[in-house]
């Protein structure tokens, strides 16, 4: 059984970011866009992680309530662990 606590945030969830299905299909179609291609495969793990992330975030924004700053902070945030992750790449090159 489902507690009151968990329901209560299902709830909040489904309000700001809209149906669970809908998010769903949203965020698998854009995922499946981007895993389409043939560079995917190429990219490392922590590189195919922030995007997997972001779209996420984009599909909450899409199917919810975009004003919800969450998700462009997110965003901003994958974003940056993403850069990190090439600055890190960068480094060990040298």
């Amino acid at each position: 059984m489902v507690s009151d606590l968990t329901e209560n945030m299902l709830r909040d969830r489904r309000m700001i970011y809209g149906p669970f299905d809908d998010l769903a299909q949203t965020r698998q179609r854009l995922q499946s866009a981007l895993m389409d291609n043939p560079g995917w495969p190429e990219l490392p793990p922590a590189v195919r992680e922030a995007i997997s992330m972001i779209t996420l975030k984009l599909a909450r924004a899409v199917n919810g309530d975009w004003r919800h700053a969450d998700n462009a902070d997110d965003v901003i945030g994958y974003a940056m662990l993403w850069r990190t992750f090439l600055d890190t790449e960068a480094g060990r090159a040298d």
